[in-house]
């Protein structure tokens, strides 16, 4: 094994080594360089970025951009002015037509249109006064259908309160029959106490003459004191036929009382076999319906609710504006004739109606004042039902000497 260091070692001298030696193009290469950093303004060592080129190109697509559009607005000028002319129509005079009418001062009402539905003027809902089964109902007891005046429209059993009506009548007459003996009684009583009275008269008269014998020596004592014994004994007679009579009068008081109380217990049921039967009040239209045949119904249960047929009312709505015009019209409010027109089909229902009420509260959501019209239902053939959408024409107050003219004659400033 060779040891390292008697390795012999290779020095190189740098001085020694002869300079690299340029190609013949490194000149051309640096004269290209230096005329590049000449023209961009910038040194050509190193990576230098190139910041100028992207704000020449944009200004000169903008200068591009502002030369088409001047050359298109040039070009558009230019075309309009050497536009041929067209064949111009010669202008005409227009005439309007109007309708003239002479103006005189008068007294006129206007009328105003609001809006309401029909109401039932007079509802009643129908309740059963007596319990029991339903044996009959109204073959015409349901939602729509008109019943007359008196007819039966639901009856129920009647065996319990003809019993009853039976027993509260025999109870009665076995009153009146026991008022009728002691009435005997008491005629009995008056007829024994004046009898009574006049043997105690003729009493009082015995002892006289007996004391008047005494007196004139005819007579005993013992005639006296017998004579004095009787008056006591009819004395107390006629007491007991006082007290028997104030007695029997007594009873006979308290028996009208029972009778007074027999006969209301009979009239009492009399009126239960009659409410049995329940019958319509008016001609009405039925509005709904519950009762059905085997039903059994209970005190105060609903059964049919009514409305009266030949009474219908409009409600509807006026504001505080029209609700104080028609104020201050002399005619006021209630009493005035409105016009009823409810549009169904091509040919609309009019009716005539009369303002008879206002509405009992003013609501503040209403935004107005609720009046009611009575219907006159004879004004019309059409048959009108609660709840149809009407419209309403209201008479206003009459304003004198004034002229009408037609809206269109006036312009926003009041002047025509």
């Amino acid at each position: 094994m060779t040891d390292a260091a008697n390795t012999p070692r290779l020095i190189v001298d740098k001085a020694s080594q002869p300079e690299p030696v340029e190609p013949a193009w490194a000149d051309d290469v640096a004269r290209i360089r230096a005329d590049h950093e000449d023209r961009a303004g910038q040194p050509a060592q190193g990576e230098a970025p190139r910041r100028h080129f992207p704000v020449v190109r944009m200004v000169l697509q903008l200068a591009l951009a502002v030369v088409i559009l001047v050359a298109a607005k040039a070009g558009m000028d230019w075309l309009v002015e050497t536009k041929p002319e067209g064949f111009k129509r010669p202008a005409r005079e227009r005439v309007y037509t109007v309708q003239m009418t002479e103006v005189q001062p008068a007294d006129h009402q206007p009328v105003f249109v609001v809006y309401g539905n029909s109401v039932a003027g007079d509802t009643v809902d129908l309740r059963t006064l007596v319990s029991g089964e339903i044996v009959t109902v109204h073959p015409q007891l349901q939602a729509g259908e008109v019943v007359k005046a008196g007819e039966v429209l639901v009856e129920v059993d009647r065996f319990e309160y003809e019993g009853a009506l039976t027993e509260a009548e025999a109870n009665l007459q076995e009153a009146e029959a026991q008022l009728a003996e002691i009435n005997a009684k008491i005629a009995y009583e008056q007829q024994a106490l004046e009898r009574t009275r006049e043997q105690a008269v003729l009493a009082e008269r015995d002892l006289e003459r007996s004391r008047d014998l005494l007196n004139r020596g005819s007579g005993t004592q013992k005639g006296v004191d017998d004579r004095q014994m009787a008056v006591f004994e009819r004395d107390q007679s006629v007491e007991q036929r006082q007290s028997n009579l104030t007695i029997e009068k007594t009873r006979a008081d308290q028996q009208r009382a029972t009778i007074r109380r027999l006969q209301w217990k009979t009239a009492q049921a009399r009126r239960d076999l009659e409410n049995t039967r329940l019958l319509a009040p008016f001609d009405a239209v039925v509005t709904a319906a519950s009762a059905g045949l085997g039903r059994n119904l209970s005190a105060n249960d609903v059964v049919v609710s009514l409305y009266r047929s030949d009474s219908l009312d409009v409600r509807f709505v006026v504001t505080d504006a029209q609700y104080g015009r028609l104020l201050s019209d002399p005619r006021g409010v209630i009493g005035r004739t409105v016009e009823v027109t409810w549009g169904i089909g091509g040919e609309p229902a009019v009716f005539s109606g009369t303002i008879d009420r206002v509405g009992a509260e003013l609501k503040s959501e209403r935004g107005g004042v609720d009046l009611f019209a009575t219907i006159d239902l004879e004004s019309s053939e059409t048959d009108i039902r609660p709840g149809a959408f009407v419209e309403i024409a209201v008479p206003d107050k009459v304003d004198r000497a004034t002229v009408r003219l037609p809206e269109t004659a006036v312009d926003n400033g009041n002047r025509f």
